[in-house]
Formats: structure tokens, sequence, C-alpha cells
């Protein structure tokens, strides 16, 4: 049985068998969709910037802790933060 796991990305694997069962030629192309990843992860923290400047200008306080992020139904992006836990 070959199994392959791509992990992040994906994989392109290719092999060869002899016979039906002896393993002669194995290989693998991966696109890890690193470029993707950086992009989507900026845009995300675009927008929690955003959020934690509004705040600011309305003069509401922000302590560190554990935040719910809220999210736009149509557009997809972040609203606003709920706080879940606050230390003060």
């Amino acid at each position: 049985m070959i199994k392959v796991t791509s992990g992040i990305g994906a994989a392109e694997t290719k092999f060869t068998l002899e016979n039906g069962w002896n393993l002669t030629q194995f290989g693998e192309t991966q696109d890890t969709k690193a470029p993707e990843m950086i992009d989507a992860l900026t845009g995300t923290l675009k927008g929690v910037s955003g959020i934690l400047e509004a705040k600011a200008m309305r003069k509401e306080e922000f302590h560190p802790g554990l935040y719910v992020f809220i999210f736009d139904e149509e557009s997809g992006l972040i609203k606003d933060l709920r706080p879940v836990v606050q230390f003060k």
C-alpha cells in the first residue's frame, strides 16, 4: 500500500510498479501554497489592526486577553473582536 500525505499545500505523486508489486520508480512534486498563506495572514493582520485602531479612536479600552473574531457574513472579513477573557 502506498500512502501519500501532502501536509500544507498540494503534492503530485507518481510511481511505477513492475509486475504489479515491485516499486521501481517514485517521484513527487510539491506546491506549498506559501505565497497564498502569506497573503491571507497579512490580510487578517491588517483587519485586526484596523479594528484595534477604531477601538482606540472610540476611547474603548483594550486589554491583553483572549478574543473571538467576529466575521462579516457578506465579505468574510473580520469586523470586530469580542473579549472572552481579559487580563487587567
